[in-house]
């Protein structure tokens, strides 16, 4: 397992516009009505009436800063600015990065309100259905997890609420198949939650979190308690200001209601807990007490001697591990120490597209926040090939990309760097 990377705690991405960069508001960071992060970020202050001074003091940084960033001379490249900006504004990470974003689908051009419509009527009741066999079920499970991970997001929405439909018709029916019902249940909640959360709509994904709840207390098997609280700590961030302090309260509860319990599946819950506290401590800027629960994980990891389908399901395995020391360090702005993180990992061990196209795009954003920028294209190409939604739903990928658009000449921008900003739909 990679060893701990150090430095974490030092600079933060620090991005200096050269003589040769023009103010590039409408570029940077794009959302769907064609606003940059910076433009919303703007008009988020005006509305409240607060100067420059007032929300980079708030946010940690300096008022030049926050004027390059509202100028769209400067990328945001961390989800802490994100969150920090959002904080002093009052206003919800999701608002400032203009999402969801328009994208293409198996159907052609959709919206990610078209796509996640299924699981939201899924959602308004239970419908008068047949119940499936559970064999059937099951079986959907895992299509829907291996669509999921291959991004193919709107077959997978369609799985999902028929699957939740069925799941619902089933729990409300009863009979000897229950247990296994509401195991499903929490997995599919589980699924669907990281779903639209991807499409950006966590208001769904926080339904999901109260469904998986009830189906945790109907079980009574407290292994599932991790599964449902992971769902409430990956959803807290994108919901309201302040959430990612909240989803470490949170994640740490469950973490010790669960490390006491029994049995290899408890075990793998614990580490995907330990992993999923990392990141949002690395967020708020704990780089040390992010680090400290990667290494946790890491141990719970080598204790696991047999695969368990909650391992399998939350693709919690050593590789993984690699991948969240990447992504620690990318968001605590260490760009060198996530080249040493990347550099002790091998993608193609990484379990699901999703995760190793996960792999590629944190390395693109290190490298642009190297400004290497030609090492960055080819990280994010490389991403693309693999989950080219994945990509282009990115917020901080769509910055990364616009920062590089905004540092060259518009005659000097390179082929692959403008067929890569066309394809993300992006203004090039």
């Amino acid at each position: 397992m990679p060893g701990a990377v150090s430095g974490y705690a030092g600079r933060r991405f620090r991005g200096v516009p050269s003589g040769r960069e023009r103010a590039t508001v409408g570029r940077v960071g794009q959302g769907m009505d064609g606003r940059s992060i910076g433009v919303r970020v703007r008009s988020a202050r005006l509305g409240r009436g607060l100067t420059l001074e007032t929300v980079a003091g708030l946010a940690g940084h300096s008022k030049s800063w926050l004027s390059k960033v509202e100028r769209g001379l400067l990328p945001l490249e961390s989800r802490h600015d994100l969150a920090a900006l959002a904080e002093a504004l009052q206003v919800s990470p999701v608002d400032l990065v203009g999402a969801p974003y328009d994208l293409p689908s198996e159907g052609g051009a959709a919206t990610a309100a078209t796509i996640v419509q299924p699981v939201r009527l899924a959602l308004l009741g239970l419908p008068d259905r047949a119940v499936p066999p559970v064999e059937v079920m099951r079986a959907d499970l895992e299509t829907l997890t291996r669509l999921r991970q291959a991004h193919r997001l709107d077959a997978a929405a369609r799985t999902a609420a028929g699957l939740l439909a069925g799941l619902r018709a089933a729990q409300s029916a009863g009979g000897r198949d229950v247990e296994e019902v509401l195991r499903l249940l929490v997995w599919c909640c589980y699924e669907t939650a990281s779903l639209v959360r991807e499409l950006r709509h966590p208001d769904l994904a926080l339904l999901m979190a109260g469904l998986a709840d009830e189906a945790t207390a109907e079980l009574a098997e407290p292994a599932c308690l991790a599964v449902t609280e992971l769902v409430r700590v990956h959803t807290l961030s994108s919901v309201t200001v302040g959430a990612y302090t909240a989803a470490i309260e949170a994640g740490t509860a469950a973490a010790d209601a669960v490390r006491p319990l029994a049995g290899t599946e408890a075990l793998a819950g614990y580490g995907s807990l330990m992993l999923s506290i990392s990141y949002a401590l690395a967020v708020t800027g704990r780089g040390r007490d992010a680090l400290d629960r990667i290494t946790e994980a890491g141990r719970v990891a080598d204790r696991l001697t047999e695969p368990t389908d909650m391992a399998r399901h939350l693709a919690f395995s050593a590789p993984g591990i690699g991948l969240h020391r990447l992504s620690v360090a990318v968001e605590l702005g260490d760009p060198d120490a996530a080249l040493t993180a990347a550099s002790r990992i091998e993608p193609e061990r990484l379990p699901y597209q999703a995760r190793r196209a996960s792999y590629w795009l944190d390395l693109g954003r290190a490298h642009s926040a190297l400004r290497d920028d030609r090492e960055a294209v080819a990280a994010f190409r490389r991403a693309e090939q693999i989950a080219p939604l994945r990509l282009r739903m990115h917020p901080l990928a769509r910055e990364a990309v616009a920062g590089m658009l905004g540092r060259a000449q518009r005659a000097a921008v390179g082929r692959d760097l403008r067929g890569l900003a066309h394809r993300m739909g992006m203004p090039h």
